[in-house]
């Protein structure tokens, strides 16, 4: 019996992980192995199969166990904790827009608002700060960086980010909707530079709505992603395809 006690971080602060994993094993393959995959917003273990595949459920922290041939995850003694949420700061803002555009020359980043913290009034004033900050760095390496609504922060929905951005007053700083946002809704005099879009959205309405915008792809933070949106980014491709040939462009 080995009691583990793992640490992780990310430079925009825990609630930004999406899931962690630990191996232990002789090489670097989860088969045959002990591989241990978190997934924060599920608040989910699960340890991988003697094939290196998910299990049929996963367990909360305190709860259960599980094992393969090679080890036993005893969930009933494991605990999972946050050390910091993360507040958005200037320099964590920083940090993260120029390693994530110098890094892959992207023309936009996306991220989203912290939570209200204890003092709302304080934190939203500390953010605009940052957000301030973080438009200038933007600008330097001439980068937009758009805002996403996410519940339980400062952009719960767009009414929220719209509030912060009108005192942040910066080109390089962008609200990004949904993609399947009601134009009414959205404002004639604002300009939106990329949109949210789901796996599971029609992509034909997608397309007939957002043809020719950027359109960001969210998957389910539970789950491995790659299939579920490549078949959304065909299907996204396919129905943009027909509505070319059916305009006659």
């Amino acid at each position: 019996t080995q009691t583990f006690s793992l640490q992780f971080s990310d430079t925009v602060g825990a609630t930004d992980l999406i899931s962690v994993s630990a191996l232990v094993s002789a090489s670097l393959t989860a088969v045959s192995s002990c591989e241990l995959d978190y997934y924060r917003a599920s608040n989910t273990l699960k340890l991988l199969t003697d094939s290196g595949g998910q299990p049929a459920s996963g367990l909360t922290p305190g709860s259960g166990s599980q094992q393969n041939s090679q080890c036993i995850l005893n969930a009933v003694a494991s605990s999972v904790a946050p050390l910091c949420t993360g507040l958005v700061t200037a320099s964590t803002l920083f940090s993260a827009s120029v390693k994530i555009a110098a890094g892959l020359g992207t023309a936009v980043i996306r991220t989203v608002l912290p939570a209200p913290g204890p003092v709302p009034p304080a934190t939203f004033a500390e953010t605009v700060g940052a957000a301030k900050a973080l438009s200038r760095a933007a600008k330097a390496i001439n980068v937009t960086v758009v805002l996403a609504t996410a519940p339980g922060t400062l952009g719960a929905d767009l009414a929220g980010v719209k509030h912060l951005l009108k005192d942040v007053d910066s080109a390089w700083l962008r609200a990004c909707p949904s993609a399947l946002a009601d134009d009414a809704a959205l404002g004639v005099k604002d300009r939106y530079p990329a949109f949210v879009a789901a796996p599971d959205d029609d992509p034909r309405l997608v397309v007939a709505l957002r043809s020719g915008a950027w359109v960001i792809l969210d998957a389910p933070p539970d789950e491995r992603p790659w299939d579920l949106v490549g078949n959304a980014i065909a299907a996204l491709r396919k129905a943009e395809a027909e509505r070319r040939l059916t305009a006659g462009t």
